[in-house]
């Protein structure tokens, strides 16, 4: 289903692409001023290739990690759909995450692998290897895990509020800032980033992306191990609250109409 709805709104797909490669080509001559005027290799530990790269991998974090189950389940309970998948052989956390599944197909297409090359001509990844590279599509199966459960429970929330657009706005500045998807988590001061090793933003984008620059922080299968168990640890925690929340809030719905 969703590789119909792709080829009916693909317009959309080849527009988004555009405006993430017209951003690769804003920051390949900004950074590169920076670099050379203050005659610097690195910058934080990134090379010039490295730093515009990290931007550019943003995009196929964010590829990878999409998903809509957060305001997919509150137009549902808002418009009384919800009644129709409960009366399905499905449970809706089943329903939502093929949905995410789904539209990874031609985002990995169109998003991930047409930039890829496209950026390559442009600057090419030196410092990338098969090994970071099948790391970083495993972390990012990881990182899919945590947001898709994220907005699993932020759906869930509507059931109380009925619109939940205030708190996605929320979960996606907090996964973008705190994760790493503005600014290299390096620029933060000491005490927050230990914070944030105890939460699970930078684990969807900041760690994925390390390994895919192949920095020297991401060698060692050591601690590829411990990301992917972290990764692993908050996904069971989030699906547990969401299982708990649903059967709660399951017991209070009611819907009028048909």
């Amino acid at each position: 289903m969703n590789l119909k709805v792709f080829f009916q709104h693909k317009r959309a797909f080849f527009i988004m692409f555009v405006i993430n490669f017209a951003v690769v080509l804003i920051y390949f001559p900004l950074f590169k001023s920076i670099y050379t005027y203050n005659e610097l290799s690195t910058i934080k530990g990134y090379s010039l290739g490295q730093m515009v790269w990290y931007f550019a991998t943003t995009s196929f974090v964010n590829s990878f990690v999409l998903n809509y189950a957060d305001i997919r389940i509150s137009n549902k309970i808002r418009n009384g759909n919800l009644s129709i998948e409960l009366l399905k052989p499905l449970k809706i956390i089943h329903i939502e995450l093929a949905h995410g599944l789904g539209i990874k197909i031609p985002a990995i297409v169109i998003q991930i692998l047409l930039p890829f090359v496209i950026y390559s001509t442009l600057i090419f990844p030196i410092f990338i290897t098969i090994s970071s590279v099948a790391k970083f599509i495993v972390l990012n199966i990881g990182g899919f895990s945590i947001s898709f459960f994220t907005n699993y429970l932020i759906g869930l929330i509507a059931f109380y509020i009925k619109n939940n657009n205030s708190i996605m706005r929320l979960k996606i500045f907090l996964f973008s800032f705190a994760g790493g998807a503005f600014i290299p988590l390096e620029f933060f001061p000491d005490w927050a980033n230990k914070i944030l090793n105890v939460l699970p933003f930078k684990y969807v984008y900041y760690w994925p992306i390390q390994f895919f620059l192949n920095t020297e922080k991401s060698q060692g299968s050591y601690i590829f191990l411990k990301i992917l168990f972290i990764q692993v640890f908050w996904s069971v925690i989030l699906l547990a609250i969401g299982k708990i929340l649903y059967n709660k809030m399951i017991k209070n719905y009611c819907a009028v109409g048909g």
